[in-house]
């Protein structure tokens, strides 16, 4: 079995803990996790990360949550999957005109 370790830190100050989950953009690093500012900075330095660890042994998951995009609910503004094809990134209701909630909420 090999080695796992969480990168998900909490953020002393901030009450919304975000944990870089982006609503938007889904595939991109939190550039104030980042030590550098131009705009590749977090990519280079994630990848760095993935090969170093790879390097020692240690096996990456990413895990990406899509279960909240900022696309919100059928009402919501369309950003990004909704507009690519929205029946293959959100389950549909039978009649295909709102979104499938499982959440157990209630809220639709």
């Amino acid at each position: 079995m090999g080695q796992c370790s969480s990168l998900m830190p909490r953020i002393p100050g901030r009450t919304d803990q975000l944990l870089g989950l982006r609503a938007v953009r889904v595939f991109a690093p939190h550039q104030a996790y980042s030590s550098r500012q131009d705009p590749l900075g977090p990519l280079d330095e994630f990848r760095d990360m993935v090969k170093a660890l790879h390097r020692a042994g240690i096996e990456v998951i990413l895990d990406v949550v899509f279960n909240h995009t900022a696309e919100g609910n059928h009402n919501g503004p369309t950003l990004s999957f909704r507009g690519l094809d929205n029946s293959t990134y959100y389950i549909l209701d039978q009649d295909r005109s709102r979104y499938a909630n499982y959440s157990g909420t209630g809220i639709r």
